[in-house]
């Protein structure tokens, strides 16, 4: 069974992309950049079922490419349902600091999977 939304699956499938070997690299990243798991600061300093909103900025001119990737990071790597908004299309021209994406969620998910994330959508 997916730990995805069927929104993002339906992403995945279009871009001709399947699910589960997604699920399984994205797995693999987040083991890689988080090692032992949480963040004891995080833990620590951030209630648990607080909520914010995460912005994902353009760190410089450029494409975007890999929305969905960076998504089903969040997804996958979050223990509550995040939500998107605000994202513009795949393939847009961005200028420095432009929007690309909202994340809505608690704060420690948004946390634990932001490094991941970002690595995936600069390098895409």
């Amino acid at each position: 069974m997916s730990r995805l939304s069927d929104q993002l699956v339906a992403k995945l499938l279009a871009q001709k992309i399947s699910p589960q070997p997604f699920e399984v690299l994205v797995d693999a990243a987040l083991r890689e950049d988080l090692g032992s798991g949480l963040d004891a600061t995080t833990v620590a300093t951030i209630p648990a079922n607080q909520i914010a909103v995460a912005q994902f900025n353009a760190r410089k001119a450029g494409v975007v490419a890999g929305i969905f990737v960076a998504q089903a990071v969040l997804e996958i790597a979050g223990n509550s349902a995040i939500t998107f908004a605000k994202q513009i299309p795949e393939g847009s021209k961005v200028k420095a600091g432009e929007l690309i994406f909202e994340a809505t969620g608690k704060v420690t998910d948004l946390l634990y999977a932001e490094r991941t994330a970002l690595n995936f959508l600069s390098r895409l």
